[in-house]
């Protein structure tokens, strides 16, 4: 009987090792590497990846399925199995798409007030900035901004203030406004800046576009998108310059002007990230529902965003809107 059990053992544990080798393949160890690649590539998202980050780290996710394709159909399933069960911490790491859907869950807009808008105007339509001011929001950043006698004949029609810029505007009406100090306004290419009495900075900005391309076995590719990005964050700094000149010239003592930032950045969240800058971005906390907003009718990244200081502790939620003048969804931050 003891024969027969030591022989059945081996071929017992055989059978082990080669159910494990099957459930672990090449394939299989071959994703696991891939989203390790991926995971580190997003959360430190050095400049040389640039190619890489221009696209959310879920669309990587994605193309990383692609390499379980197995015949027969049997075994395609069971590595599937497998990459949705591992491509959760990387998700839960990488992306915020997966965090904001849930909070729709706990925020409700029926009792909140607009209180930012922002929206690229798609080269200047009249149509699209008619839609934010629809909002009622006192404050509006407009990129790709329609002419200067456009939004002077709107502005005066709803009551706003307008501050032009070549190709970002700011709109703003508060109840004491026409009592107020003329504000101190600084208008660039890129973005437009109103300082409002002591305690308020306003920035409207659009940075350079960024470079969509697949073909990643050239270097010239690598090499353009790394330069791309390096580019745009030489116009962050500078514009967070001409902020912190600004607002070292405001305030007092007792309080810091509330600083908002916000526009068009042209960049992924992990590609531009607030930590350098010391400000915060409204839609990592308090983004609800999916806020993608490029494009309008695929809202497949999180291009325009709303920074600030921290100062307003009364705002509550950021939702994206479709629009129907746009190639962009609308920013709407609300109290």
């Amino acid at each position: 009987m003891r024969d027969q059990e030591s022989t059945e053992l081996p071929e017992i544990n055989t059978l082990v090792r080669q159910r494990i080798k099957f459930d672990f393949g090449w394939q299989k160890r071959f994703l696991l590497i891939y989203f390790l690649v991926i995971t580190v590539i997003f959360i430190y998202s050095p400049e040389e990846f640039a190619a890489i980050t221009v696209f959310p780290s879920w669309a990587w996710c994605l193309l990383g399925f692609t390499f379980l394709v197995r015949i027969p159909l049997k075994k395609w399933l069971s590595n599937l199995k497998f990459a949705l069960i591992a491509v959760i911490p990387v998700l839960m790491l990488t992306s915020e798409e997966v965090y904001a859907p849930l909070r729709g869950v706990l925020h409700s807009t029926d009792t909140a007030e607009p209180w930012i808008t922002s929206l690229n105007c798609a080269g200047g339509m009249i149509e699209a900035a008619e839609e934010a001011v629809a909002t009622g929001s006192p404050i509006i950043l407009l990129q790709e901004s329609p002419s200067r006698k456009d939004l002077l004949i709107l502005a005066e029609k709803e009551g706003y203030r307008v501050d032009w810029g070549i190709d970002a505007s700011v709109l703003t009406k508060f109840e004491d406004q026409q009592k107020s100090a003329k504000p101190i306004v600084i208008k660039e290419q890129n973005f437009t800046l109103v300082a409002i009495d002591n305690d308020l900075v306003i920035v409207s900005l659009r940075l350079q576009p960024p470079i969509f391309r697949l073909d990643l076995w050239n270097p010239e590719c690598w090499t353009s998108q790394t330069q791309n990005l390096r580019s745009r964050k030489d116009e962050l700094r500078e514009v967070v310059k001409v902020v912190r000149s600004t607002t070292s010239k405001m305030g007092s003592i007792d309080f810091d002007p509330l600083i908002i930032v916000g526009g068009d950045f042209n960049a992924i969240p992990s590609q531009l990230r607030v930590e350098p800058y010391q400000l915060m971005d409204y839609g990592d906390s308090m983004g609800v529902g999916w806020i993608g907003t490029a494009v309008n009718d695929f809202p497949l990244a999180r291009i325009d965003r709303v920074w600030s200081n921290g100062m307003d502790t009364d705002v509550s939620m950021l939702l994206v809107k479709k629009t129907m003048n746009s190639d962009h969804r609308m920013v709407v931050v609300y109290r």
